[in-house]
């Protein structure tokens, strides 16, 4: 896939916070903000890995990674294809850096 997002280093902003909800979902928000995301596991994951030291893509890597070992260990089979989770991580990406909860490291 060529997007440029890829390549993007990104970092979670200090004033974001984030809580694990019932469903096992993770909410994040901002004091002042209208806008919150309610992020699924493989989100949930690349908020996390979202620190400054790898790029998108490296992320999506790791986010595949842990989600099929966790799938194995459970004897499911894969969990999303290589190309879903990348699409579906790309997208939040981008709506995370367009709202101001991720920025360039």
């Amino acid at each position: 896939m060529n997007d440029d997002t890829l390549t993007l280093v990104l970092k979670r902003v200090d004033s974001a916070i984030s809580t694990i909800l019932p469903d096992g979902y993770v909410a994040i928000m901002q004091l002042g903000k209208p806008t919150g995301f309610a992020l699924t596991p493989a989100g949930s994951l690349f908020w996390e890995l979202s620190d400054g030291a790898l790029c998108v893509s490296e992320i999506i890597e790791e986010v595949y990674s842990l989600l099929n070992a966790a799938a194995a260990g459970a004897g499911s089979g894969e969990v999303l294809s290589h190309e879903a989770l990348t699409a579906e991580l790309i997208v939040l990406a981008k709506e995370l850096v367009a709202n101001e909860y991720l920025r360039s490291a």
